[in-house]
């Protein structure tokens, strides 16, 4: 009588035959799926677990393919099992990182359209503003040397901003959206106000 090695041995040959397995690639296979399953400990198990899976059954198909292959006049190697275990070690981490960039590459995108929005819209933001201080009439109003300054600094300010930009010089970032919120306010007050810079402040 067998021992029960020996007969699982026996057991798992003819069904690997009946199936058409390859042994080495199989093992190849499972080799890769362990290391990629060891190495990536930041994920989850359930997650570990299926990446795992799809690692050694996308191993174990392309064995042939690598095994096959000739690299500048080299090859083929012809060997099932090695090929199996770089293709699974190897193929989920190519596919997860390819989806990476993709998703990096949109994201990317995306700033950089709210970029240019931010700032055109802070471009317009500084155009309006020095405009109704340029035009602004005091008309019987009390002349106030330090708002007169204030006013001349911000209209400065503005013509600096709106040439920067209009060069490319200054671009505004996504991140800072509360200094266009500012602007806005600033102008909003200023057309509110009719250009007079004083009741503006005091709002502030």
């Amino acid at each position: 009588m067998a021992e029960p090695s020996t007969a699982g041995v026996v057991v798992a040959g003819v069904i690997g035959a009946g199936l058409m397995i390859n042994g080495e690639a199989a093992v190849g296979a499972l080799c890769g799926g362990c290391v990629y399953f060891i190495a990536h400990a930041e994920l989850s198990i359930p997650s570990r677990i299926a990446l795992s899976l799809v690692s050694v059954v996308m191993g174990y198909m392309a064995a042939p393919m690598l095994a096959g292959m000739t690299v500048f006049g080299v090859g083929p190697i012809d060997l099932p099992g090695p090929a199996a275990f770089v293709a699974s070690s190897s193929v989920v981490t190519a596919t997860l990182a390819a989806i990476k960039a993709r998703r990096a590459a949109v994201t990317n995108k995306g700033r950089q359209m709210a970029s240019i929005l931010l700032t055109w819209i802070t471009c317009l933001l500084c155009i309006v503003t020095f405009i109704r201080l340029f035009t602004y009439r005091r008309r019987g109003a009390r002349f106030r040397r330090d708002v007169s300054v204030m006013a001349t600094i911000v209209m400065m300010a503005c013509i600096t901003t709106c040439f920067e930009i209009v060069t490319g010089k200054l671009v505004i970032q996504p991140a800072a959206w509360p200094m266009i919120v500012i602007y806005g306010v600033l102008a909003i007050g200023l057309l509110k106000t009719r250009g007079n810079l004083a009741p503006v402040l005091r709002g502030f």
